[in-house]
Order: C-alpha cells, then sequence, then structure tokens
C-alpha cells in the first residue's frame, strides 16, 4: 500500500517536473522573442536618434538662414523681407530729436536780384475819385517757375558768283547741322540725365518729352540709346582724366554688386575716391579679368574692399579689409549662438573706431606705438578665448553649420588682422567701405527699373556716362553744362586738391 502511495505521489512529481520544463521552454521561448524584440527596438532607436539628429542639424541650418539679412551677414537689403526690413546701424542714440538741429543751416528759396518779369500793381484811383500818388518804396514777392519752349534753330546756306572775277561760291554748314534735320544739344543732355541720372525707362522718358512739348517732339528709343552713343563717343579724353586720378590715388576704393546682362549674369564693378569715380561692367567679379580700365595692375595705394581674395593678387597694393562687415557678421554670431566673445569684440571695434574719432578732433594723427600695441593684443586674447570656446562646442555638436561658419569668421580674423586694424594704424584709412558702396547703390534702382543691361553694348554706355556724372557732382560742377562741354568737344576739368 505504502509502495502504491509513493508511486503515486514519484508520478505527481514527474508530472510538475514535465509541467515545469514545459514552462522553461515556453519562458525561453518568449525570452528569445523579446530579446530579439529589445534588439530590433535598440536599433530602431539608434536610426531614429539618428534621424532625429540630422532633422535638429537641418532646422538649426534653416534658422540660421532664416534669421540672416542685411544687417547681420553680407546679404543686400533688398533681399530682406517686407515684414521683417528695419533699419540698423551701429551708432549710438542720442537725446536728439529727429530732424535739422538747432543751428544747422536752412535752405530756403532766395530773392532773385534779376526777375525775367515784373509786374508792378499800382492803385491809382482812390474811392472818393481823387489821383493816388504811390510812393517810390515797394514790397515785393516772387514766383520762381519753368518754361518749356521747342527751339527749332534753321541755318541757310546760299550759293552764288563773284560780282567781280565770277567764281562760284557755296556755303557750309556748321558742324552741327550735319542732317536735313537733327536734335540740338539740350535734348541730347536732357534725355540722358532722365535715363542715367533720373533711371527712368525709354519709354516713360520719351512719353515726358512728348508731354513737355505738347506733342511737338516725339523723340524715339532708338535716338535716345544714340544720343548716349554720341556722348560716350566724346567721354573718352575726360574718362582718361578720372582714370589717372584714380592710379595717383592715396586711398581707393574698390566694391562690385551683380548685375543681369544680357540674359546672364554679369557685374558692375566701381572705383572710387573722394573726388573721382569709375564705373566698369564685366562677365565675372574676378577685378584681374577683363580689365579694360587698367587701374589696379599700376596702383600701389591701400585699397578698401570687402574681402574679395582676387583683390589680393596685386601684391604692390596694401589692403584695408571693410569693417562694417565684420560687425554684421558678428552680430549674427550673436543673435544664433549668443557668444559673449563676439559681442565683446564688437564692442572693441566699436571702441576703437570712437576713439580714432575723438584723437582726429583733437588733432592728433596717429596713435602711439604702445595704443597700437595695446589694441593687438586685446584683439588676439578676445580671438583665443573666442576661439577654445568654438572648438568645446564643436565637440559636442561636430556638424554645426553655425559653428563651422563661426570658425571660419574667427579664421578670417585672425589671418587678415593687419588689414582689419590698418584702420586704428593709419588714420587716413575708414573704417568701411561705404564710400563703394554708395556709389554702387543707385545702380540697382536703374536694374529694378530696367531689369538688365540689353543691347550690343551690354551696359558700356550707362558705366561710362555713369562715372562722368558721379564725379562731376563730386566737384559740384553742373551736370547738364558737363555733358554739354563733351558734347561741344570742350575738356572737361575735374580740379583736384
Amino acid at each position: 500500500m505504502e509502495m502504491q502511495e509513493y508511486e503515486k505521489k514519484i508520478k505527481t512529481l514527474e508530472d510538475q517536473v514535465n509541467s515545469l520544463f514545459e514552462t522553461i521552454d515556453i519562458l525561453k521561448e518568449k525570452l528569445a522573442n523579446e530579446t530579439k524584440i529589445r534588439e530590433e527596438l535598440v536599433l530602431e532607436n539608434r536610426a531614429l536618434k539618428k534621424d532625429l539628429s540630422k532633422a535638429n542639424q537641418t532646422i538649426e541650418n534653416l534658422t540660421l538662414r532664416i534669421k540672416k539679412n542685411s544687417s547681420n551677414s553680407g546679404k543686400p537689403s533688398s533681399t530682406d523681407s517686407i515684414y521683417t526690413k528695419k533699419v540698423h546701424n551701429f551708432r549710438e542714440k542720442t537725446n536728439k530729436n529727429i530732424g535739422g538741429q538747432k543751428g544747422h543751416k536752412g535752405h530756403t528759396l532766395e530773392m532773385s536780384k534779376e526777375p525775367t518779369q515784373i509786374i508792378e500793381k499800382k492803385i491809382n484811383n482812390c474811392e472818393c475819385g481823387g489821383h493816388v500818388e504811390n510812393k517810390e518804396t515797394y514790397k515785393a514777392k516772387q514766383v520762381v517757375d519753368i518754361r518749356i519752349e521747342v527751339d527749332v534753330i534753321e541755318e541757310r546756306v546760299y550759293e552764288g558768283n563773284c560780282s567781280k572775277c565770277g567764281k562760284y561760291h557755296t556755303g557750309k554748314f556748321s558742324d552741327e547741322f550735319k542732317n536735313p534735320v537733327q536734335y540740338g544739344n539740350n535734348i541730347k543732355v536732357l534725355t540722358t540725365l532722365l535715363l542715367d541720372e533720373g533711371y527712368i525707362s525709354l519709354n516713360r522718358c520719351a512719353k515726358i518729352i512728348e508731354d513737355l512739348t505738347v506733342g511737338k517732339i516725339k523723340v524715339t528709343e532708338g535716338a535716345m540709346i544714340n544720343f548716349k552713343k554720341d556722348i560716350v563717343s566724346k567721354s573718352e579724353e575726360t574718362i582718361e582724366q578720372i582714370r589717372q586720378e584714380l592710379i595717383k590715388a592715396e586711398l581707393l576704393h574698390v566694391d562690385e554688386t551683380s548685375a543681369r546682362v544680357t540674359g546672364g549674369l554679369g557685374w558692375l564693378h566701381t572705383l572710387t575716391t573722394s573726388t573721382h569715380t569709375l564705373y566698369q561692367i564685366k562677365n565675372n567679379r574676378d577685378p584681374k579679368r577683363e580689365d579694360e580700365l587698367k587701374i589696379l595692375p599700376y596702383y600701389v595705394g591701400t585699397l578698401v574692399h570687402d574681402h574679395l581674395k582676387s583683390y589680393y593678387k596685386y601684391e604692390t597694393i596694401r589692403h584695408a579689409e571693410c569693417n562694417i562687415h565684420i560687425l554684421r557678421y558678428l552680430k549674427a554670431v550673436i543673435e544664433t549662438l549668443k557668444r559673449k566673445r563676439a559681442k565683446e569684440l564688437l564692442e572693441f571695434l566699436l571702441k576703437i573706431k570712437e576713439a580714432k574719432e575723438k584723437a582726429i578732433k583733437e588733432g592728433k594723427e596717429a596713435f602711439g606705438e604702445e595704443k597700437i600695441k595695446e589694441i593687438e593684443l586685446e584683439y588676439l586674447r578676445i580671438l583665443d578665448i573666442w576661439e577654445e570656446e568654438n572648438a568645446r562646442s564643436k565637440a559636442i555638436k561636430k556638424k554645426s553649420k553655425a559653428l563651422k561658419e563661426e570658425k571660419l569668421l574667427i579664421t578670417r580674423l585672425k589671418e587678415y588682422k593687419e588689414e582689419h586694424l590698418l584702420f586704428a594704424k593709419d588714420f587716413k584709412v575708414p573704417f568701411d567701405n561705404n564710400m563703394a558702396e554708395r556709389a554702387l547703390r543707385p545702380i540697382k534702382t536703374k536694374l529694378k527699373v530696367s531689369g538688365s543691361f540689353r543691347g550690343k553694348d551690354k551696359g558700356k554706355n550707362f558705366a561710362v556716362i555713369r562715372s562722368v556724372l558721379e564725379t562731376a557732382k563730386k566737384h559740384e560742377m553742373n551736370l547738364h553744362e558737363t555733358i554739354t562741354k563733351i558734347l561741344n568737344g570742350e575738356k572737361v576739368q575735374f580740379e583736384t586738391a
């Protein structure tokens, strides 16, 4: 009996063991499945992290691109959104009111000493029937206006025989009278100024002339283009005079801007000083290629530019970099990376600029050697610390575009230290390249009107005429008189200081 009970217990235990083994097998299978799922989740997690990293990098790059505008990069103001565009500068705010300040010399119409017409309003009769004797003194007011008249000059040439010897004589027309009917110089100058100083289109210019003359003059677009060709052909001596003055200049500003030329991309280059300006249209940005003016190959002064490396090919030139561009780039780093060293360098450069302006007002011509050395050491100190901060950030974010651009900026500031600090070492060198940028700014207005430079001359006629007009304005010369002299074959002399 006991044996049967033991066998029964053993059988029960065996069933339990078998059941446990089955459970173990089920758990092993479940564990294997869960391990597989875990491994798949780990791989999926790694892939998601990688995708997230790429997405964050894309967001950072796009954010960096969106935040860039004309105030914190080299982008032109024309690319700023109309919703975000704002006036920016690096000047400190003052408590002065907007507009002319106290003591500012105003401009108003003045009474002319030689009026073209006088209207006398005398009271001759009194209400009582008596005669009014007017005094010699009077009060006067004037209306200044212009009058448009069409002036048609006819030159008549006669022929005949001498009454004494019988020789036959034929008269000759003056040089201005070439064709049976042609336009005079005044209409040529007026249309040229409207086109290349007023930046209006050819068809609008023709309409204005027609309206002003009450339909008596209907100048064609082809005729106006020929007017410009005539002026350009007679401007060679004037352009050469400007060219020679630029070559001799102690300080020369250069810049370039893109322009559409006969459907393709071209570049409008400018070379300018405080007294002379030249423009040149080329198919490329490189100042050495297609250089018809040949100024920089002979130039040995100081060239102020915006870090176009092609200019460094001229080894006889001393270079100065525009620091306004650097302030913009520093502002971008401050806004995107919140970098304190960038703000410190920005404030340091402005502090040097302010100190220089103060020194000039005090009659000083330069900083002392100790001051220059102090500026250089502080400049490098800020850059060294900034570079270390950038390296630490890059170790964490290896593929950050913002950090890469920051590193390039630091490298540039170190490599071109002499060019960026030249304004502090030589008081004649400006802090910025605004002179050249101002020379190019009106050209964008022209391009907005015309869209591009077309025709056989590809904008070269415009460049020549603008060179003459800009230089004439710098010498406070009347533009109409200047162009008229050129058309008459007279020499235009730009006085130099």
